[in-house]
Order: structure tokens, then C-alpha cells, then sequence
């Protein structure tokens, strides 16, 4: 992954939606640099992997049961 370190004056004359392909497309983590020294990191969030589905059944009324014991 290629990091890229631009001022708040590099990142205004770039046009905002080929700054977020750029970062969404994983290739690119962008830091800004704010005229204060401040930076400020963007990077794509990662994609989460699918939860396993597990086999079995909910028996019906199994509300009412457990509600009932309480």
C-alpha cells in the first residue's frame, strides 16, 4: 500500500471524488497535512469477513419461555 503526504492546499485543487477512489480503491493511504502541523489520516476501512452460519433451529414459543421464567 502507497502512503501519500499532501498539504490542505495540495488536497484543495484535487477533485474530492478521485481523492476517495484513490483511498476506497486500497492502493492509497492519504495523510493531510493541516497548516497548523496537524495531520490527518485517511485510509479505506477493511472489509469484514461473513459471519459463519451455524446449523440448527429455534424452537417456537422459545420467547414466551424464557420470558416466563424470569
Amino acid at each position: 500500500m502507497q502512503e501519500r503526504v499532501l498539504t490542505l492546499a495540495e488536497l484543495e485543487r484535487q477533485p474530492l471524488a478521485d481523492v476517495f477512489r484513490s483511498v476506497a480503491s486500497g492502493e492509497t493511504t492519504l495523510t493531510v497535512e493541516l497548516p497548523d502541523g496537524t495531520r490527518v489520516m485517511i485510509a479505506a476501512k477493511p472489509l469484514l469477513k461473513p459471519m459463519h452460519v451455524l446449523k440448527g433451529h429455534i424452537p417456537k414459543g422459545w420467547k414466551e419461555a424464557v420470558y416466563a421464567q424470569g
